[in-house]
């Protein structure tokens, strides 16, 4: 916008810089305005003379009216963007704390224990309901593509934390298998039905073959979602929380 005004100014003072004093200061001379064919289609009584003027400054500079038309309906746009980064972040915020991570407050333990321990934090003075995870370190690998994240194992008939489908709505993890976001099959090149390798970093660096069953919708971050039997499984130390 900066460098459009300064050439436009610019242009017109060289150009007024090129005239003699005394033509530079006489008025501009009145646009004369031709008939078509020698008649005067714009004469008609349900035309007023505002929008007469508007339409025949239109007809003799289509250019320029077509230029203010383009800003125009770009200034238009450039305000709808603005409001909808309004709707989006509420979006967001319903999304994820309405509707996904639902609890309020996490505990997280310094290391995986046995699921006892989220009976007894259960049992806290004013804890209506809790649920308990694992998380586990690791890296997927899809070739020569690889995500280093964590696997979030969940209860099947979580309340709390919950992983939500495209529509936004909540889906259980799967009994078996792997559910990832679907930004994270983009990144690996995965499709539902493809293996991935799993190579588990907490541990001995063990590498075991996952199938991808279902994808999830994740706003923020890459997903990982297993069953907390499927996990237990896979890392092969019993039933743990973290």
């Amino acid at each position: 916008c900066l460098l459009a005004a300064v050439a436009g100014a610019g242009r017109a003072i060289i150009r007024v810089g090129q005239l003699s004093p005394a033509a530079a200061m006489q008025p501009p001379a009145p646009t004369r305005y031709r008939t078509l064919g020698g008649r005067r289609p714009l004469s008609t009584p349900w035309i007023s003379a505002l929008e007469r003027m508007a339409l025949r400054h239109m007809i003799r500079w289509p250019l320029r009216s077509a230029l203010t038309s383009v800003g125009v309906a770009l200034s238009v746009a450039l305000l709808v963007t603005a409001l909808f980064s309004i709707d989006s972040v509420t979006f967001m915020i319903d999304s994820i704390f309405s509707r996904s991570e639902r609890q309020d407050a996490t505990l997280v333990f310094g290391q995986a224990l046995s699921p006892q321990a989220a009976r007894e934090a259960a049992r806290l003075p004013g804890v209506l309901l809790a649920e308990p995870f694992r998380s586990s370190a690791v890296r997927l690998r899809h070739g020569h593509r690889s995500r280093k994240l964590a696997i979030n194992g969940l209860p099947l008939d979580g309340r709390l934390g919950r992983t939500l489908d495209r529509d936004i709505e909540p889906v259980a993890p799967p009994a078996s298998g792997l559910m990832i976001s679907a930004r994270l099959a983009k990144l690996l090149g995965v499709r539902i039905g493809d293996r991935i390798e799993v190579v588990l970093l907490e541990q001995d660096h063990r590498v075991s073959e996952v199938t991808v069953t279902d994808l999830a919708q994740n706003l923020i971050g890459l997903t990982a979602v297993m069953s907390l039997p499927a996990l237990d499984e896979l890392l092969r130390t019993g039933p743990r929380v973290n």
